[in-house]
C-alpha cells in the first residue's frame, strides 16, 4: 500500500497534485537515484534499476520520492514497489505520475492544518488530522476519514461508494462537516440502515455516513456547487 504524506503548511491549501501538473524534465538519473524538475519545483526518487546513461528511468523499479520547492517539502510518497518502464508510459507531470502510482488501494495521510486530500483510482483510506480538510475520494470504494476540524467532502456522479467513518453532522455548528455535492449532482436521498445513514445520489454512489442518524441530517449539511 503505498503512503502518501502532506505538509499542509507548506501545500498552504493547495493541491498536490495541481501544483506539480506541469511537465517536469529530468535533471539528475543514477542508479538508485533521480531528480525531475521544473522552475524551484522538483521530485526526488529513489529506488534501484535506473539506467544512468539515459534522461529516462530506463525501467527499474521505485520505492519513494519526495514532491519539493526549494527547500520546502510538499509531500512524500513511501512503501512503493512500482514498476516504472519508461516515463513516456505515463507521462512526465507530477500529476500523471500520482495518477500511475496511486492507482491501487493505497493511503493518504494529512497533516495538523488544512489538507486537500484527493484519493485517485483504487480503493483508498484517506484521513486526515487536526485542520478542516477537503476530501475527494475520486473513483473505488474509499474510507474517509476527517479528524478534528469542519471537513468537507466532494461527492460527484464520478465518485466511488465511499463510506465516511466520523461525519460531524452539527448542523452549524463551527466543527461541522459538509457534503460538497458537484454540479454534475441533480438529486439525493437519504436511507437509514442500521446505525448509518445512506446518502444515495441519483444516477451515482452511495455514501455511507457511519453512527450519523437521520434526525442528525439536514439540509445544512450539505453544499450544494454550482
Amino acid at each position: 500500500m503505498a503512503t502518501l504524506k502532506l505538509n499542509a503548511v507548506i501545500l498552504d491549501g493547495q493541491s498536490l497534485a495541481d501544483i506539480f501538473a506541469v511537465t517536469h524534465t529530468f535533471s539528475y538519473v543514477a542508479e538508485t537515484e533521480a531528480t525531475m524538475t521544473s522552475g524551484a519545483t522538483f521530485m526526488n526518487f529513489k529506488g534501484e534499476g535506473f539506467d544512468p546513461n539515459e534522461y529516462d528511468f530506463g525501467g527499474g523499479t521505485l520505492h519513494s520520492m519526495t514532491f519539493n520547492s526549494g527547500m520546502d517539502l510538499y509531500a512524500s510518497l513511501s512503501k512503493l514497489n512500482f514498476d516504472l518502464g519508461e516515463v513516456s508510459k505515463f507521462g512526465s507531470t507530477g500529476k500523471a505520475l500520482l495518477e500511475s502510482i496511486m492507482a491501487g488501494k493505497d493511503k493518504v495521510i494529512g497533516s495538523k492544518e488544512a489538507d486537500v486530500l484527493n484519493g485517485y483510482a483504487g480503493n483508498d483510506l484517506l484521513q486526515g488530522m487536526e485542520g478542516a480538510d477537503k476530501f475527494d475520494g475520486g473513483a473505488g470504494k474509499d474510507v474517509l476519514v476527517g479528524g478534528k476540524g469542519s471537513d468537507h467532502f466532494l461527492i460527484s456522479l464520478t465518485s466511488g461508494n465511499d463510506v465516511i467513518k466520523d461525519f460531524d453532522a452539527r448542523g452549524g455548528g463551527a466543527l461541522q462537516d459538509y457534503l460538497d455535492l458537484a454540479p454534475d449532482v441533480m438529486e439525493y436521498r437519504m436511507v437509514k440502515r442500521g446505525d448509518d445513514l445512506l446518502i444515495k445520489i441519483t444516477d451515482g454512489p452511495t455514501i455511507t455516513l457511519q453512527d450519523v442518524s437521520p434526525s442528525r441530517f439536514s439540509d445544512d449539511d450539505i453544499n450544494w456547487i454550482f
